[in-house]
């Protein structure tokens, strides 16, 4: 660090999920800011959280750390007209040129049900993206985002036997079936025939879809 600092550069160490951290972990990260010049200091930390880090940093025996602090920022969550130029502007950096890939009414909805909160609007979108690219639409509408709603309500559980018995929907239907997050072994009540075909779908599925996902993803943002 002191080197850095002889040759202009500044030392920024940055710790996100911050309220995570015990007391005796903030203690050793105050203990950090003491690396100092006789006239500036050397090194900047930068605490990152929730807001039960506010809480944490007035425990009394975290002061010394809390009269450290020289800048506060705490981020509102947006404001309804404010997710749809947030979901823009962050497709924009994932490559979109433009095009209208969430619908008005589809904004509307993923506001009301993320209440501005930049985290839940980034898991709705995404799995939004998940679900369009498995339905091979180009603009997501309400009705998609309600369906992701209501599979994150459940907990990202597959569908019934009953709802998806359907062994000849082509995969890209059946894709709802697997968390985009995680996988889940298809509920199968046939042969075993039948379940070691499915078993193997989803292997197959994991190998040459799942991984290029992202890629098929950032092709649907181009005309």
């Amino acid at each position: 660090m002191i080197e850095r600092h002889r040759t202009g550069q500044n030392t920024v160490l940055i710790l996100d999920e911050a309220q995570d951290f015990d007391v005796r972990c903030l203690e050793q990260i105050r203990l950090l800011s003491n690396f100092e010049t006789p006239t500036e200091k050397i090194l900047q930390i930068l605490l990152v959280g929730q807001p039960e880090l506010r809480a944490k940093l007035d425990l009394p025996e975290l002061r010394q750390l809390k009269q450290r602090v020289g800048l506060r920022c705490s981020i509102p969550p947006l404001a309804r007209d404010e997710v749809g130029h947030y979901v823009r502007t962050r497709l924009g950096v994932a490559g979109s040129s433009g095009m209208r890939l969430f619908s008005e009414p589809a904004i509307r909805r993923i506001s009301r049900y993320s209440r501005g909160i930049p985290r839940v609007i980034n898991t709705l979108c995404d799995h939004c993206l998940v679900f369009g690219y498995a339905d091979k639409v180009r603009c997501i509408d309400e009705d998609i985002v309600d369906e992701v709603i209501k599979y994150l309500e459940d907990d990202g559980e597959p569908r019934s036997c009953s709802e998806s018995r359907n062994w000849r929907t082509p995969w890209p239907k059946r894709l709802r079936r697997w968390s985009p997050v995680r996988m889940s072994t298809p509920a199968v009540a046939g042969p075993v025939g039948v379940a070691t075909t499915m078993l193997r779908e989803a292997i197959d599925l994991c190998a040459s879809s799942l991984a290029g996902l992202a890629r098929s993803a950032l092709g649907l943002l181009r005309p």
